[in-house]
């Protein structure tokens, strides 16, 4: 009986820690549940989704390596440059697994593993290797520890390249779809999770209606409904479904309105007495009014879906061969193992031991003394890093259908990995996921947004470069944790806002409507998809009117941080002769006019505009390059004060005397500049030139490297004593 009881009391209370989970992961709960809903909009035919669910994929496959290389980099400080064996093992690892002829006997017997346990062997291995790593390198700081790590890794991918018997070698491994995507009970065990989470959604959004009683909650919540809703029209068959939904958004209204009388009546919102029993006058807002709206909201995404449901099941009953719904399947599966690792690793960071792992990342020797095992700390955090690692090679193999070892074992895929976790915030979440969906959406992307401006599609990277520079030097930590810390700075004015007396106020649980409605408004307008266009431009004229109150509310602020930022003052009081050139606070607003004219006139592709849209740009042009005349002092002195020059003036070899002098700065400029140009134009003509140009600079550089060894080999030395034991 007390065994019963237990377990009762232990029911109830868990029971009971539901809306607690719900409200404290309100922003994950919506993105998830809105991907959820994406792939049930995909019927039996021919659907515009599947390339948007491709994408969506592929991004959070190497989201979940960029994730990896996060938990090493971000949370222990071990910059692992051989990152990529353990991505490279996990992908042949499942290949071998689904191909029984790709391994000699017994070695093939691993193929008897059935597809969706191999998951989680193929994390074993990762994690075996990881083992290997840390028991090998751990000990090890810095330089060291990156470098035979990446040693490890060069002898794998050698070894795959040299036998290509079990690699494939140049022309790669063909990795066949398990058999189980393809069938229909695995698709329904992923749309029955899908309804789960969309479950989960709604029942926030219940318990932000009654938490945010006041009119601010009804505003912020009105365009979530009006999205949701005009989704579920689009994606749904049967018309009564976003009926239903939208009906229930309706009767969530009814119910703030419930709240809010009740708050006013009783400000303490004293739901039950002193026996724990509800009162009979809160029954209504507390039990009846949620179970119907959340039974309205189920049977409405039913009705919406259920034809498309039946479709695929049906033409899987037919013939399972004609089932070619792998993409949908392939995108819930990831996207499911990809929630699981989320939710692991936000709950390892915030245990003791991710805790621990912080101290000694921040000072070993101190977490040391406290009595931390910092060798043991890291050698756990590669094994669980590896095992992820593997994981998104596993999901990428039969993704995508061919693995070759300089796809999955080059040195590029930790570069990318290093790259997205730098994009989208070092130690943060969800900013490796960012960052990849930025990367991998630029780079598959770019080409054809840079051809519809009149340019040559060969400059994506050019593009691409100077995109990473601007966010690596305006958003030092990243995306989300530049954004996430200049949120944070200015919550507390967020609180106090007020529109005369009307208070509109933003608190810590309004924040995860923007995260929602970003998320829909840009995976709806990449879909390219001219049905949810509308949507996408509303979601944004929302979000965009939302920021210009924001910007008129605190007009005052931006305007003295621009004038900080941009330090005017040094502007007013320069002459061009006996004519004064200075520019005063009244003159600015012109340069963000011509700016926009400029830049608009130029999206619209009209040759009419083109005009006066290069004059616009002409004119700022000229002028700045003015200012650059005018400030040329400060720029040569910033310049050399960067580079540091003055050491390239007191070299000799023998008697002969080697100074550069600042004069010396211009024909180094104009060499690279146009040695540059001429290499972009692609003529065979200039190719000559450009290489000789290039190569005088590049023997110059080697002249002055054995110059300054004695100053470079004492640097180095200075550097490995640093990262060495």
């Amino acid at each position: 009986m007390n065994n019963e009881s237990n377990n009762e009391g232990n029911l109830k209370r868990s029971v009971r820690g539901i809306p607690s989970i719900l409200s404290k992961n309100r922003t994950v709960i919506a993105v998830v549940a809105f991907l959820y809903l994406i792939p049930l909009g995909t019927t039996s035919s021919f659907s515009p989704v599947r390339t948007l669910l491709f994408i969506i994929t592929q991004i959070m496959i190497f989201g979940l390596l960029a994730m990896s290389f996060d938990l090493q980099l971000g949370r222990a400080s071990l910059l692992n440059f051989g990152h990529v064996a353990l991505f490279g093992v996990g992908a042949y690892f499942m290949a071998y697994t689904l191909d029984a002829g790709l391994l000699p006997p017994p070695f093939n017997l691993i193929a008897t593993i059935p597809y969706p346990l191999t998951l989680v062997f193929a994390m074993l291995v990762g994690g075996g290797l990881g083992l290997i790593m840390g028991l090998t390198t751990s000990r090890m700081r810095g330089t060291a520890f990156a470098f035979i790590a990446l040693a490890i890794s060069m002898f794998i991918f050698n070894f795959f390249r040299q036998n290509p018997d079990i690699s494939g070698g140049e022309t790669g491994l063909q990795v066949p779809t398990p058999d189980i995507i393809r069938t229909g009970p695995f698709y329904l065990l992923f749309v029955a999770i899908a309804f789960v989470f969309l479950a989960a959604f709604f029942g926030t959004v219940i318990l932000y209606i009654k938490k945010r009683t006041d009119y601010a909650g009804l505003i912020l919540l009105t365009p979530v409904m009006v999205a949701f809703t005009g989704v579920l029209l689009i994606f749904g068959t049967n018309i009564l479904g976003p009926v239903l939904v939208f009906i229930a958004f309706l009767v969530m209204i009814l119910l703030n309105r419930f709240e809010r009388s009740k708050s006013f009546s009783d400000p303490l919102r004293e739901n039950q007495t002193l026996t724990g029993e509800v009162k009979s006058i809160n029954k209504l807002t507390a039990y009846v009014l949620p179970f119907i709206i959340m039974i309205v909201v189920l049977v409405g995404l039913y009705l919406s879906f259920a034809t498309n449901i039946a479709d695929m099941v049906l033409l899987w009953i037919e013939d399972s061969s004609l089932y070619y719904f792998t993409i949908p399947v392939q995108f819930y599966l990831v996207l499911t193992c990809l929630v699981i690792i989320y939710a692991f690793v936000r709950r390892l960071i915030a245990s003791p031991f991710g805790r621990m792992i912080t101290a000694v990342a921040q000072n070993e020797e101190r977490a040391e003394a406290l009595g931390y095992n910092s060798y043991r700390a890291k050698i756990v955090v590669l094994v669980i890093s590896g095992a992820i690692a593997s994981l998104a090679g596993a999901l990428y193999a039969p993704f995508i259908r061919i693995i070759v070892p300089d796809t999955v074992l080059g040195v590029e895929v930790t570069i990318n990995a290093m790259l997205y976790t730098i994009i989208g915030g070092i130690a943060t979440l969800l900013g490796p996921l960012l960052g990849t969906g930025v990367v991998v959406y630029s780079e598959l992307n770019l080409v054809d947004l840079i051809e519809g401006f009149g340019l040559p599609g060969r400059l994506w990277l050019i593009v691409l470069g100077v995109l990473y520079i601007g966010i690596v030097l305006f958003m030092p930590l990243g995306i989300v944790g530049s954004i996430g810390r200049r949120v944070d700075s200015l919550k507390g004015s967020f609180r106090q806002m007020k529109v005369r007396q009307f208070e509109f106020g933003l608190k810590d649980a309004d924040y995860w409507i923007f995260g929602l409605l970003g998320t829909m408004g840009l995976v709806l307008l990449l879909s390219e998809d001219p049905r949810f266009l509308p949507i996408s431009y509303g979601i944004f004229g929302f979000l965009g009117a939302l920021g210009l109150l924001l910007m008129l509310l605190f007009r005052r602020e931006i305007a003295s941080r621009i004038r900080g930022f941009i330090k005017k003052r040094r502007l007013r009081r320069r002459k061009i002769g006996r004519f004064e050139f200075g520019l005063k606070d009244a003159d600015y607003w012109i340069f963000g006019l011509l700016g926009t004219m400029g830049l608009v006139l130029l999206l619209s592709e009209d040759p009419r505009f083109l005009p006066i849209s290069y004059g616009i740009f002409g004119f700022l042009g000229a002028l700045g390059l003015l200012l650059m005349l005018l400030f040329r002092r400060e720029i040569a002195s910033r310049i050399r004060g960067f580079i540091k020059k003055r050491r390239l003036r007191r070299r000799k070899i023998g008697r002969f005397e080697f100074g550069l002098k600042y004069v010396d700065d211009v024909l180094f400029g104009s060499l690279g500049t146009l040695g540059i140009l001429l290499l972009l134009t692609e003529d065979p003509r200039f190719l000559l030139i450009s290489y000789g140009i290039f190569g005088f600079l590049g023997a110059l550089g080697l002249f002055l490297m054995i110059l300054y060894r004695m100053e470079i080999a004492s640097r180095i030395r200075r550097r490995s004593t640093k990262g060495g034991d």
